[in-house]
């Protein structure tokens, strides 16, 4: 079963300012180049969302007490795409227009058409059955009689090699 999707998750533009009000002229100027950068790679605007945004206040810590430095805003965006030999392209022009800001967390697949593909996938699954039960069956010398159970049993997703240790 082909993937005929993927998500990326572009943590773009994550910036510190002295001031809120400066932070938040920076995230409005920021996220445009990103979006540009998108578009001119053939992304249709209704495939790229907002995931998160957050500003927190950033303090030095050396000295006696904390003082203020000012705060940072991160903006993180999720596009999705289904041309999937694209997918290159679109990450590094997305990395390019956010530069030295820019954190890339990731691709994630998935099937467009997901229910379409799981009954291809049972459809299989049953003929693999039973073309299976007759070559057992003529090989022990029986006939296949009605089917008595079938049950769907769900793979997990394989495991990475930190998990394995």
């Amino acid at each position: 079963m082909n993937q005929d999707k993927y998500t990326d998750r572009a943590k773009g533009f994550v910036q510190a300012a002295q001031t809120l009000a400066l932070r938040e002229n920076h995230q409005q100027f920021a996220p445009e180049h990103l979006l540009k950068a998108l578009m001119d790679a053939d992304v249709k605007r209704e495939s790229i969302q907002t995931a998160w945004f957050s500003v927190h206040p950033v303090y030095d810590h050396r000295g006696e007490s904390p003082r203020l430095q000012g705060y940072m805003a991160t903006n993180t965006v999720t596009v999705r795409i289904t041309e999937l030999d694209e997918a290159g392209r679109v990450i590094d022009d997305a990395i390019r227009a956010g530069g030295d800001l820019s954190r890339f967390q990731g691709l994630s697949f998935g099937l467009e058409r997901r229910e379409e593909a799981v009954k291809r996938a049972r459809e299989a699954a049953v003929v693999d059955a039973q073309r299976a039960a007759e070559q057992l069956a003529k090989a022990a010398g029986v006939a296949v009689g009605p089917v008595l159970h079938i049950a769907e049993i769900g793979a997990a997703a394989p495991r990475g090699p930190s998990a394995s240790r």
